[in-house]
């Protein structure tokens, strides 16, 4: 994983999730990269 890909999950974590109608669904609390 190079560390652009760490800064930009970092910057994920805790954000609000919307759906296609621009509904919040959740947040992102974890980020798995298999």
């Amino acid at each position: 994983m190079s560390t652009g890909t760490r800064v930009f999950v970092a910057r994920l974590a805790g954000l609000p999730v919307f759906d296609p109608n621009g509904d919040q669904v959740g947040r992102v609390r974890d980020v798995v990269v298999a």
